[in-house]
């Protein structure tokens, strides 16, 4: 009887140990991913911009093609809402601004 519930009590404990170190480790992916797709989407969008291509349909359509093969579309449609307000409410030559505005709403 004692030991059966020693050793119900360490599994429990071991289960929990491993439930929180894959939560920690799910966390930690998805942050990982989302600074990635910052990075990628600010080298895309410099890069349209850089070929005199900065206007909302090129931007957004190079966004997608980017994350073509990737699974992370799910992240697409709010990248390209917030690129659609950025070039609505920006000028579209305050390019640094428009960089600055997609990180302040990136990270949140």
């Amino acid at each position: 009887m004692v030991h059966t519930t020693v050793y119900g009590l360490a599994y429990l404990f071991y289960s929990g140990i491993n439930c929180i170190l894959l939560y920690q480790l799910e966390i930690e992916s998805k942050f990982y991913i989302r600074y990635q797709l910052i990075m990628r989407v600010q080298k895309e969008t410099t890069d349209a911009f850089t070929l005199q291509l900065a206007s909302k349909e090129v931007i957004t359509s190079s966004i997608y093609n980017t994350f073509n093969n990737t699974n992370e579309h799910m992240y697409l449609q709010p990248i390209c809402n917030r690129i659609f307000l950025m070039t609505s409410i920006i000028d579209i030559a305050s390019f640094k601004a428009q960089v600055l505005f997609l990180n302040i709403f990136m990270i949140k």
